[in-house]
């Protein structure tokens, strides 16, 4: 399973006039209908302060749009939407989101939340440091 952003002509302009990631972030949110609170289910697949996809393929949807996001715009959206899609915990610096720039990629975000989903992360293996 992909996931491809199909942004409109006015949500591509809007984000392009944004002045900020969190800007640009409420609209591709809009796009992808991400403005809703989690479920149950979902705050139990909480792990470490993340949200665990149910499956494979829901892990890797999540992680492909964080991915087209930092291709396709900048890494500083990125960040901010893997945040409020509860991927990344909330380790804030004063220059704002910087745990996919220094603690972990998006590769190894994507490859530990399989593992977690597996089963096979220890205590050892953490979201903190591997």
């Amino acid at each position: 399973m992909s996931y491809e952003l199909n942004l409109m002509d006015d949500q591509e302009r809007r984000i392009e006039e944004a002045e900020s990631p969190e800007e640009k972030v409420t609209v591709i949110k809009e796009a992808v209908g991400a403005g809703r609170e989690l479920s149950d289910d979902e705050l139990d697949s909480m792990s470490g302060g993340v949200r665990i996809p149910r499956t494979h393929e829901l892990i890797d949807a999540e992680w492909d749009a964080i991915q087209i996001v930092a291709n396709k715009y900048d890494k500083d959206t990125a960040l901010v939407l893997a945040y409020e899609r509860g991927l990344i915990p909330s380790d804030l610096t004063p220059d704002g989101f910087s745990y996919l720039e220094t603690k972990r990629s998006i590769s190894e975000m994507r490859a530990w939340m399989h593992r977690e989903l597996d089963g096979k992360n220890d205590k050892l293996t953490s979201i903190w440091g591997i």
